[in-house]
């Protein structure tokens, strides 16, 4: 270098440098001053201190054993990568985390990596391994966890990680800003796990203390305590999205003052699609749903069940779990057999089904074998968690969630009649609404009554089922359905797939249901029958409940392009449009009239008046329908014992009705198995077998239980006592109507 003018001395790059005088003492303090700030600065992570890498993206630092775990505090924001797990016997646990019983770092356990002056910003990425075996006491410290700050720019993914914060006798292990993967989290997390006990003083998260960053496609099993405390985050001013908790939050002693299953303030943050356990964490609320719902699919219509999570369901089922970090065992995983009463949902052993809740788990095996083994009513187990409770219908206010598709079979078969499932309640702003959404091909319900139902769905809706591909064979129903459009009192729509095998059908059926469509399409029975495949199938059964549609509108059918066999209705049908034109006492609109035989319809009681020249069916005054003649010469089967229908027409008249059921007798019931249109008569004027009366000015029908009771009375005391009933099962004279 050469000397410039004023003393100073040039560089080779023209940096001039004074040499000499009074400048050498500033020059030697500031000298001093930068090695003590070299000194006292965090040391720079040395390859040494990993397993391998340079701490790049493209060449992480590669971690093996508990020390190269805490080294992460030498460079907060490097790039790492987890290589193997790390439990308790990995190396380096005793100096780190636990020597036997006693706490490293003088009782301390682990020193959560990153803090509110030093956060983590760099990137750790678990591979998909788990960090177990984690304590930490430290009461008067905060943020703690696994990170105890992760910084803006931060993030964690693809890492389980087993965690035990607290004093060891289930006191508080921390103080503020607790969680098990980080106690404060300004960055992301995504892909993440958390199992353990989690115990502080304020602001605790079964994953995150308080989270200002993103969580995504993460869970939380851990079990947390603690003032502002959620089984996923304790307070969230950033975003929660698909993720979910199922820790108990706040157990027995803990402080509960702001708490929630997920969240517990959510004060300016955003939570999507996300979940909680009710049942496991103790809180309910918008989001939380039942252990049952948790372990199905359709409860996360918006998960990437592809490359991101999976669930276990048919021999067995689980809470969803992360495929790039998969917890062992898998969380939550049981076999079938534990969401029943008994069987193993065979033919010779079907899953036994004695509560709302066994009803509600048949969604976990939908191709299995059920069978009721007692009556579900509003005071059986369940109902008020599945259908409603004092305040009104469960799910915020829409009741039982229809099975979404069902391919087994159901039965309610018992040996002296059928079980029946009373007070089916649902009210649902979407299409396919019933107990079933959808009944598949092979699907069978069979000997099952369904009474005092109420269902209110747009279109296909029914009590049994919005849509049926399979069979209905002696399934009874009573209530009411509202729609918009296609309602019936058991299906709302009876179609087939295009390759099915055997055509869809309702057999030996009842409705007594109450039917009104919004728009067009309503039947007594089903709304819809389509005719695909040669046809579906309605055969020997009936309807009396009350229709109304716009148009399109029948006591048994809306429109039917099916086949209908020995099949009646008798209840009123309106039309509300006054230019409706498809409107039958049987059938609203029979797209093939040659497809229906044998059937019949009452004029009087339907209000619907028979022209042979348009209508399906033959439309009969109430006097012929309760007259077995007209049934006899359609070969309908009154064979006593093994046949399929009775009638009354004697003491007593009424419509035809079915062996397979046991009816009260009355026509006043608590069960609804009143006798279809049972009427007594006048003594004087009962029906000749030709259904003619030979005194007509005398003919009076009147309700059992009026002053004839007292003639019929009078005859059984005079010895006249048990008859032989023409047409079915023999009986003695029944006279009350209670």
């Amino acid at each position: 270098m050469r000397m410039a003018k004023n003393g100073l001395e040039k560089t080779k790059k023209g940096v001039f440098i004074q040499m000499g005088g009074p400048h050498i003492e500033s020059i030697q303090r500031l000298s001093f001053l930068v090695g003590l700030c070299f000194f006292l600065a965090p040391t720079k992570a040395l390859a040494q201190d990993f397993a391998g890498g340079d701490g790049t993206f493209g060449n992480p630092y590669q971690i093996e054993t508990w020390a190269h775990l805490q080294n992460m505090q030498n460079d907060l924001s490097a790039h790492y990568r987890l290589n193997q797990d790390l439990n308790d016997a990995s190396p380096g646990y005793a100096t780190h985390v636990k020597d036997g019983t006693v706490l490293a770092n003088g009782g301390a356990g682990w020193k959560p990596i990153g803090s509110l002056n030093a956060p983590f910003t760099g990137h750790f990425n678990g591979n998909g391994y788990h960090i177990d075996d984690l304590y930490i006491n430290r009461p008067g410290e905060n943020e703690l966890g696994l990170f105890g700050h992760i910084g803006v720019g931060g993030s964690i993914k693809t890492i389980g990680v087993s965690i035990t914060i607290d004093d060891g006798a289930g006191g508080a292990g921390g103080n503020i800003r607790v969680g098990a993967v980080a106690g404060v989290n300004a960055g992301n997390i995504q892909e993440t796990y958390s199992l353990g006990d989690v115990i502080g003083i304020d602001t605790v998260g079964g994953l995150v203390g308080d989270n200002s960053g993103t969580i995504r496609d993460s869970y939380s099993m851990v079990a947390t305590t603690g003032n502002v405390v959620g089984g996923l985050v304790g307070k969230n001013t950033g975003t929660v999205d698909k993720s979910y908790s199922v820790g108990f939050v706040t157990p027995p002693g803990g402080k509960r003052d702001t708490f929630g299953g997920l969240v517990a303030d959510n004060t300016g943050g955003t939570v999507t699609d996300s979940y909680w356990d009710q049942e496991t964490t103790g809180t309910g609320g918008t989001g939380s749903k039942e252990t049952a719902r948790m372990k199905m699919r359709e409860t996360f219509p918006t998960w990437d069940f592809v490359s991101i999570w999976a669930i276990e369901k048919g021999a067995s089922a689980s809470y969803p779990y992360l495929r790039n970090a998969t917890q062992a065992p898998i969380p939550g995983l049981v076999g079938l057999a534990e969401y029943f009463g008994g069987g193993d949902g065979s033919v010779d052993a079907p899953f036994e089904i004695e509560t709302w809740t066994h009803l509600h788990n048949i969604r976990q095996a939908p191709d299995k074998l059920f069978r009721l083994v007692n009556d579900l009513l509003p005071s059986t187990e369940g109902y008020t968690t599945y259908v409603a409770d004092a305040n009104g219908l469960v799910d915020g206010g829409k009741g039982w969630t229809p099975i979404a598709s069902f391919s087994g079979r159901l039965t309610g078969a018992r040996p002296d009649g059928v079980f029946k499932i009373e007070g089916l309640k649902i009210n649902r702003a979407q299409s396919n609404v019933g107990l079933f959404s959808v009944l598949e091909p092979t699907a069978v319900i069979e000997d099952l009554i369904l009474t005092e139902a109420s269902i209110t769905g747009q279109s296909s809706s029914g009590i049994v089922a919005g849509t049926s591909k399979g069979l209905l064979l002696r399934v009874g129903g009573g209530g009411s359905v509202n729609v918009n459009s296609s309602g019936g009192g058991l299906l709302g729509t009876m179609t087939a797939d295009p390759a099915q095998a055997e055509a869809p059908a309702v057999e030996r059926s009842f409705a007594h249901v109450d039917v009104t469509a919004a728009g067009d399409t309503a039947g007594g029975l089903v709304g819809f029958v389509a005719g695909i495949n040669g046809g579906s199938f309605v055969l020997d059964s009936y309807s009396i409940g009350d229709v109304t549609a716009t148009d399109q509108v029948g006591g048994l059918i809306g429109v039917s392009d099916g086949i209908v066999r020995r099949a009646y209705a008798a209840g009123q049908v309106s039309a509300t449009d006054n230019t409706a034109s498809k409107v039958g006492g049987l059938i609203g609109r029979p797209i093939n009239t040659t497809n229906v035989t044998d059937s019949f319809y009452d004029t009087e009681a339907t209000g619907q008046a028979y022209d042979p020249a348009t209508d399906v069916g033959s439309g009969q005054p109430s006097a012929s329908m309760k007259n077995v003649t007209i049934f006899v010469d359609a070969d309908w089967n009154f064979k006593a014992g093994n046949g399929v229908w009775m009638i009354e027409d004697q003491e007593r008249v009424s419509y035809p009705y079915l062996q397979a059921f046991s009816y009260d007798g009355t026509d006043s019931s608590e069960d609804g198995l009143d006798i279809p249109g049972l009427l007594a008569t006048v003594p004087a004027s009962l029906p000749s077998p030709s259904g003619s009366s030979q005194q007509p000015e005398t003919t009076h029908p009147v309700p059992v239980g009026s002053w004839q009771t007292l003639w019929v009375l009078m005859m059984v005391i005079l010895g006249l006592g048990c008859h032989a009933h023409r047409h079915g099962k023999p009986q003695c004279l029944e006279t009350t109507a209670a």
